[in-house]
């Protein structure tokens, strides 16, 4: 083992002969190899990201239907969850409102994964996967609320 201060050489002994430093032991060496690792781990995906970057600049690639479906499945959930009053949300045509964004959401996130699937076959890169995952939970969301509410609108009505 070598002294990290001066080069030393240093047999078992707990401090450096030459300067005195304290000689590393094996979990501090095991943990600085694992941040050493983390950080290159970190260095090669930002280099990923820099290139993925790059080439949907250079190519132009665009892909709609990720801000489509967030904004479809955002106001069918707020739909959901907004406060309209119990009169309101039992009304056949609310339930319906709501299916028809989850539907819209649902949708348009599947041909955003489909057109994500085709770029990344062909330039591997992803385009908004973030938020193209948050659209297509939103959109199942409302549509679960959706039939739920559909579900108890016609209870009542029977």
């Amino acid at each position: 083992m070598k002294c990290k201060k001066c080069g030393t050489e240093m047999k078992d002994a707990k401090f450096c002969p030459e300067c005195g430093a304290k000689a590393p032991n094996h979990f501090n060496q095991m943990v600085e190899a694992e941040s050493h690792q983390k950080e290159k781990q970190k260095a090669i995906r930002q280099k990923q990201l820099e290139k993925e970057k790059r080439i949907i600049q250079e190519k132009g690639l665009k892909n709609n239907y990720v801000l489509y479906s967030f904004i479809f499945g955002l106001i069918g959930a707020a739909l959901v969850l907004w406060p309209a009053g119990l009169e309101i949300q039992t009304q056949w045509w609310y339930s319906v409102l709501v299916l028809v964004f989850g539907f819209c959401g649902y949708f348009t996130a599947r041909k955003a994964r489909i057109l994500n699937v085709q770029y990344f076959n062909r330039y591997r890169v992803h385009l908004n996967p973030r938020l193209s995952k948050l659209g297509l939970g939103l959109s199942i969301f409302s549509l679960g609320a959706g039939v739920f509410m559909g579900t108890f609108v016609m209870m009542l009505y029977m």
